[in-house]
């Protein structure tokens, strides 16, 4: 928690998305605090099948959203079984704007993203701008063969009228001040 604490106070960011979190109900929004941020969180939220029935470790989406800027969370679906995509919709409130900003968690191999994007559908004609983040565990370079790369293509490029850029994976990028 301190790295993160850390970074996130040292780039000065706005907004803070976090894939697979790893929190659960058992962990409560004071240990996860960030002085000056608002959290909010999409837990795993099902236990796994160890033993005694402990959570099982991975999955989350958690955000952090700097406290002078308001916001609404519009979704965050349960999630119902281990495989589901997880993923926490708000609106930021930014001057006479507001931002759709939606944070994402797939598991490798889980299951495909139809509630994420339909829900998408259902309210991206009130937004200008729309940010989506996350891990979709989806190799974007991959070919035609590939399911869930062809999944995520059709739906970016079909359904949301939008277009994605990928040159290479990405795992820590350099932020410059800034709104996200």
């Amino acid at each position: 928690m301190a790295t993160i604490t850390y970074k996130l106070l040292s780039v000065n960011a706005d907004v803070l998305s976090l894939s697979e979190s790893w929190l659960t109900s058992t962990i409560d929004d004071r240990s996860a605090s960030i002085p000056g941020y608002s959290l909010l969180r999409t837990d795993r939220g099902l236990p796994g099948l160890t033993e005694n029935r402990q959570w099982r470790q991975g999955g989350g989406v958690a955000c952090y959203v700097r406290e002078a800027i308001k916001y609404t969370i519009l979704y965050s679906p349960t999630v119902e079984h281990i495989n589901d995509v997880q993923f926490l919709d708000f609106e930021l409130h930014l001057d006479r704007q507001k931002l759709l900003f939606i944070s994402v968690y797939r598991l490798p191999d889980g299951r495909v993203l139809n509630g994420l994007f339909k829900f998408y559908q259902s309210v991206c004609h009130r937004y200008n701008h729309v940010v989506m983040v996350g891990d979709f565990n989806v190799d974007m370079r991959a070919g035609i063969q590939e399911y869930h790369t062809t999944e995520l293509r059709s739906h970016i490029e079909q359904s949301l009228w939008i277009w994605y850029h990928l040159s290479q994976p990405i795992t820590i990028a350099r932020l410059e001040r800034g709104l996200i």
